[in-house]
């Protein structure tokens, strides 16, 4: 009887991990299908894990968090015409943000199974970046041979996006926006950085790889994505520490100098038109001011304060998800669908209480593994190759919704607790 209990528990847990493997390589391009699997492997994994979610303390700080969640969602289903600005959303509009939280913070603890040791987690990895390759083939499609969407297959199960766009930058490839296509493509940058530095005597693949690279890169350069442009530069001193600045700062020198040109005529007007012909307007435009003086602009400062103070009107359950655009647009006139910021967005929809029981546990997940693998096992480069760029991907995705939020983009929510459960696995092991 053991026996048999134990040859089914195996069988189970074979069939989550390829699921789970399968869901992470079809994510960036078949976003649905990859939802359901993963959410197969996700409920399969409660069948043969033996540890409770009740195991250790971070599960308990999350499962806290679901509960205030459900508290403020309940508290601003009874108090919809209540607040001033938000007497036309209805109750489906104020609770579907729970969506983007329930799920998946319960996927934090089925997900660690699947990446409890190094091997599952380079495994994850390797078919991230590999899954990613429909995207650079997105993108180079939409900047170099004109395709638009939204491209559809599976009767509209697959959506391509496609945005029409004007030159070859603000590339969105097959996503929504052009800043949830950089922050992808941040997530998976240290990936492909761990894979050509791992010890791999097949020259072709080394050259797959090197390739790659360049072409994630440039469509981070393309996508005139501000946050995912300074994710792609502070990777390298993250990713190899103090070692690299030799060659960081000459390269960050080379850059404030190309823009310095760009903007100064340093060296005539001439010159200075020559250097905005050869690199495309959509790039050093991203830091010309004018471009964002128009009427009823608003800077990330300006919706940043207006957050706080919707924060101190309704600090406890905060006003219901969705709302901040409905509220902003009440105060001041000017809509903007969130914060740009996502633990003022949490603290707004849900209240202090409930983002605070996110943003904790979160914050000590990034600490932490940072601390085991950048600082104690700093010395150990080849064997946490790997988790390294785990880490340096969180980190990374971490610091862009500091100033703009991709969460909302199902893929990066997915693929961000996905690294938190693998940070979790590299801390207990």
């Amino acid at each position: 009887m053991k026996n048999l209990l134990l040859e089914r528990s195996q069988i189970l847990r074979a069939v989550g991990q390829y699921s789970y493997y399968t869901g992470l390589f079809l994510l960036p391009s078949a976003f649905s299908i990859s939802a359901i699997i993963l959410l197969f492997a996700s409920i399969l994994s409660f069948f043969y894990v033996r540890q409770s979610l009740f195991h250790d303390n971070l599960n308990k700080f999350f499962l806290a968090s679901i509960f205030l969640l459900l508290i403020s969602s309940l508290f601003n289903s009874n108090s919809v015409n209540e607040i001033q600005g938000l007497e036309s959303i209805d109750w489906f509009t104020k609770n579907i943000g729970l969506l983007n939280w329930l799920p998946l913070i319960l996927c934090f603890y089925s997900f660690q199974t699947y990446l409890k040791s190094r091997s599952f987690r380079r495994n994850s990895a390797v078919l991230l970046f590999l899954g990613t390759l429909p995207v650079i083939y997105s993108v180079v499609g939409q900047a170099f041979f004109d395709w638009h969407g939204p491209l559809q297959f599976l009767n509209g199960l697959i959506i391509w996006y496609q945005r029409p766009i004007n030159g070859i930058t603000s590339v969105t490839g097959l996503f929504n926006n052009q800043n949830y296509l950089g922050s992808w493509l941040t997530i998976i940058w240290p990936f492909g950085l761990a894979l050509f530095l791992e010890k791999d005597r097949a020259i072709l693949r080394k050259i797959f790889i090197f390739a790659f690279q360049v072409l994630i890169a440039f469509s981070i350069i393309l996508s005139a994505s501000r946050a995912a442009w300074l994710n792609l530069l502070i990777s390298i001193p993250i990713f190899f520490g103090s070692k690299s600045l030799k060659f960081f700062i000459p390269l960050l020198i080379l850059i404030l100098t190309i823009f310095l040109l760009i903007f100064i005529p340093i060296f005539g007007i001439e010159f200075q038109n020559l250097m905005k012909q050869l690199i495309p307007s959509g790039i050093w435009e991203n830091f010309n001011p004018s471009i964002y003086e128009y009427d009823g602009s608003i800077s990330r400062l300006g919706l940043w304060k207006e957050a706080l103070k919707m924060i101190s009107e309704n600090p406890l359950f905060g006003t219901g998800s969705s709302t901040y655009g409905y509220l902003l647009e009440s105060k001041i006139g000017i809509w903007r669908a969130h914060s740009h910021n996502l633990p003022l967005e949490l603290m707004v929809s849900y209240g202090i209480p409930a983002a605070i029981s996110i943003l904790i546990p979160i914050t000590f997940l990034i600490k932490k593994s940072y601390e085991e693998i950048f600082i104690n096992r700093y010395h150990q480069i080849k064997e946490t190759l790997f988790d390294r760029a785990w880490i340096t991907s969180l980190i990374l995705l971490s610091i862009s919704h500091l100033v703009d939020i991709q969460y909302f983009d199902g893929r990066i929510s997915i693929a961000g607790w996905s690294l938190l459960a693998g940070a979790w696995a590299i801390i207990r092991n």
